[in-house]
């Protein structure tokens, strides 16, 4: 499959810290490079992980834009997170620091999961881990009714 004329199927990787026109001309962006992308069509999902199994996160329409990251797959491309989409962690492994804007990370191995305006609880889907000493940036609270 072609990138240049597939639609974009993106996977929202957010993490808690928060041009496709060099594309269109035949180059692949290296895997430090960032560029400009182009959402193509209406009501394109953003997903926790790259799989059409993954819950939804998000949704973007066309001219809507993205920043691409990492070296794209052939189904999927990594992007910056778009709005609306943001990432949770346990309030029990979190110090919040003086300001009410961060915290410190008190435990090792804490998972992050994807969450997204069309994704604010039953949270399961990891983005990694975190250890004691990290620091987050907060930006709210969410609820989890997972059990």
């Amino acid at each position: 499959m072609n990138i240049k004329t597939m639609k974009l199927s993106l996977v929202c990787l957010a993490i808690v810290l928060g041009c496709l026109s060099g594309l269109a001309m035949g180059q692949t962006p290296g895997q430090d490079e960032r560029y400009e992308g182009v959402i193509v069509g209406q009501d394109v999902y953003v997903r926790a992980t790259p799989s059409l199994n993954s819950y939804p996160v998000a949704k973007l329409n066309e001219p809507q834009t993205v920043t691409v990251t990492g070296k794209p797959t052939e189904d999927w491309l990594e992007i910056l997170p778009a709005k609306g989409c943001y990432s949770v962690i346990s309030k029990q492994y979190v110090e919040v620091l003086a300001d009410g804007k961060g915290g410190k990370v008190t435990g090792n191995g804490v998972y992050i999961r994807a969450a997204g305006q069309l994704r604010q609880r039953n949270f399961f889907a990891s983005q990694g881990k975190l250890n004691q000493g990290d620091i987050v940036r907060i930006i709210g609270t969410a609820s989890d009714d997972s059990g």
